[in-house]
């Protein structure tokens, strides 16, 4: 396993407090498992979550996120 890919695996919306709507992506790393003479094999690995225009988020409990770079708590709608 020596490669890595990255993919947008979905999104969805989520609401700050007051009311700002905010798209959330959620990106996945896949491990490329390339064996001797058989099909190369994705394995997921690490989800991350981003705002659309690149802040990272911190999924929290109960449908709750939080923008890391702001503090902002979110709620998926």
């Amino acid at each position: 396993m020596n490669k890595k890919i990255k993919r947008d695996i979905g999104k969805f919306q989520a609401t700050s407090e007051d009311g700002k709507i905010f798209t959330i992506i959620i990106n996945q790393v896949f491990l490329i498992d390339e064996a001797f003479q058989q099909t190369p094999q994705e394995i997921p690995s690490i989800k991350s979550y981003t705002t659309i225009d690149g802040l990272t988020v911190n999924p929290k409990r109960n449908n709750q996120y939080e923008i890391l770079q702001t503090g902002q708590i979110l709620t998926r709608v």
